[in-house]
């Protein structure tokens, strides 16, 4: 597949091609997420019944991948001649760095594409086993449509995944610096990506509905939480900082801007830090598993 990113300006694809590294650092985070997500959705299954006329594979889409730890990790626990993934993101670069990653370690049942979540039309309805979308929603402008549109590529019986933050550190870290920064009026003059959206659908309520509204039935929500080490703040912080909601407020400011919020980062992450000066961020999470009908 080679498709265009087609998300509503390229702006915005932008901002997650330029945080590859801040992707790359907390991928172990990511990836011990995935082995949770995949676990609710019983990936892989128990019990495989093919339909007659199937190219005898169960087919896994993983919508806005990432660096796709999800796709990595579910290829790692199950039978490559029974099971063939695609990856989507709208980040050429992300799906760039997936497609090195998979030349490297000779993967040949993944497939990549660039795509916007809320338009996957050159793929075919009813023609995925499983549909998984983890930490991606939250951000999207278009979250209904995008779920509606996993919903329309599951076969019937199908299985949807969405994981989303429910409350993360980082995020809430982010929001205070700027608070102290900029004071509180950013908040309703943001655009692009809000930070508010970080933790959109942290009354889970949000997740069910929109899912009940795409048609998906079964649905039910399970709460993982997790704590990182993270390493040293000092060494953290340029990392956190080219996180796309950082790195829209940091956009705004001067120099002295930017010095001031990193000074506030550090001063609100102070009970974060242990004796040895080591960042722990917790991080919570709603984790949807659903069936289509």
């Amino acid at each position: 597949m080679n498709n265009s990113c087609i998300d509503k300006g390229t702006s915005k694809c932008d901002e997650w091609n330029k945080v590859v590294d801040e992707h790359k650092s907390f991928s172990d985070i990511v990836t011990s997420f995935a082995k949770k997500t995949l676990s609710i959705a019983d990936f892989p299954p128990s019990n495989i019944q093919l339909q007659e006329g199937q190219d005898n594979k169960i087919r896994i889409l993983d919508v806005a991948c990432g660096m796709g730890e999800v796709v990595l990790v579910a290829q790692e626990l199950c039978c490559p001649k029974k099971f063939h993934f695609i990856a989507t993101d709208f980040s050429e670069e992300m799906i760039r760095q997936v497609g090195n990653c998979l030349k490297k370690k000779s993967i040949n049942n993944i497939e990549t594409a660039v795509m916007d979540a809320a338009n996957m039309s050159t793929l075919c309805s009813d023609s995925f086993d499983y549909v998984i979308c983890q930490f991606a929603i939250d951000h999207f402008y278009s979250p209904q449509e995008s779920v509606n549109e996993m919903t329309r590529l599951l076969k019937p019986n199908g299985t949807c995944v969405i994981a989303t933050w429910k409350y993360t550190d980082v995020m809430t870290l982010i929001e205070q610096a700027a608070d102290l920064t900029v004071g509180s009026d950013w908040r309703e003059n943001s655009e692009g990506i809000a930070t508010s959206h970080a933790h959109r659908f942290a009354d889970e309520s949000k997740l069910i509905q929109i899912a009940n509204s795409a048609g998906l039935r079964n649905v039910n929500v399970s709460g993982v939480s997790m704590k990182f080490n993270v390493g040293c703040l000092e060494k953290s912080y340029p990392v956190i900082s080219r996180n796309p909601i950082a790195d829209q407020i940091l956009s705004r400011l001067d120099e002295d801007g930017r010095e001031k919020f990193r000074l506030n980062f550090l001063k609100v992450s102070q009970d974060k830090i242990d004796s040895n000066g080591n960042l722990h961020l917790e991080i919570h999470t709603n984790i949807m598993r659903a069936t289509k009908f």
